[in-house]
């Protein structure tokens, strides 16, 4: 395809969209920043607030971020409701005529109950409402001849709190064990900075289709709970899972279709991903 002669974000005000936004503008494109709520002023950065997506501004390509990043503690009708309109917006907009579609999934839809590294080309099905809502997404924009990327856990600065890593971070000068829901998960995570640059090699690219997007590698919410104890001082201090599960979760992302097809790579490891953050945090 090539670079793209303009681009709108939906979802730009959130954790992964302000950053693709800031990226974008940097690369020279003209962008269309999309929210519900207004957002910040970004420098070279139009924004737009919607009260219904499916009516984003035209523009040469779309990225569609603006859905819920899950829906547990919800009532099953409430998330049912949620996920519908979700999966009218994305219909709507894979048939706007945009000449890029990128839709963000989710590495959710795999589940966690395989220890290999998950392919694009397995087959996969909803076990609920996210998963159905996620995987109809994909269905919409591939049809409409986009790319749907699974995404993987994405870290980096401003992380909102609720996800692992923001969770474990806030615990930095709290005193006794480090808590943490469940310390057994593995999964795969990913640098904000990588996911950016894996997300605008999809949008300059010529390949369709549906990719992942994450590290490649994966780790257990304990190791990562360690890494961060090792990198405050706090070497072997406990680790405590408050709630844990009692069975074996594992997320792991092949990730060598999107390589092969964008040439991109992450750049970041975890460990020194972590330790930017540390680093960031302290000299906050």
């Amino acid at each position: 395809m090539g670079r793209p002669a303009s681009i709108c974000v939906t979802g730009a005000s959130g954790f992964v969209g302000r950053a693709l936004c800031g990226a974008l503008v940097l690369r020279g494109y003209p962008v269309l920043a999309c929210s519900r709520r207004g957002m910040t002023p970004m420098p070279g950065v139009e924004t737009v607030t919607l009260a219904d997506y499916a009516q984003a501004p035209m523009a040469d390509a779309l990225v569609h971020l603006a859905e819920p990043a899950d829906l547990a503690g919800i009532v099953a009708e409430q998330a049912e409701a949620v996920a519908g309109e979700a999966i009218r917006v994305a219909e709507a907009l894979a048939g706007r005529g945009y000449r890029r579609l990128l839709y963000l999934s989710s590495a959710a839809v795999y589940g966690d109950m395989e220890r290999h590294p998950r392919r694009t080309d397995e087959a996969v099905s909803a076990y609920n409402s996210y998963t159905g809502m996620k995987l109809a997404g994909e269905r919409a924009m591939l049809a409409g001849g986009g790319v749907a990327v699974r995404l993987s856990n994405i870290y980096g600065p401003g992380l909102k709190p609720g996800t692992v890593i923001a969770d474990i971070m806030a615990q930095r000068h709290a005193p006794g064990p480090l808590t943490v829901r469940d310390a057994a998960p593995v999964r795969d995570f990913l640098w904000l900075e990588d996911a950016v640059a894996g997300l605008t090699a999809m949008l300059e690219g010529k390949a369709s289709g549906l990719f992942n997007l994450g590290f490649g590698e994966s780790a257990s919410v304990g190791d990562i709970s360690r890494i961060c104890l090792d990198l405050w001082g706090r070497k072997g201090e406990e680790v405590i899972s408050t709630t844990p599960s009692g069975r074996e979760s594992v997320l792991r992302l092949d990730i060598s279709r999107t390589t092969d097809s964008f040439g991109w790579h992450p750049a970041v490891s975890l460990l020194d991903g972590l330790a930017r953050l540390c680093a960031a945090e302290a000299a906050a």
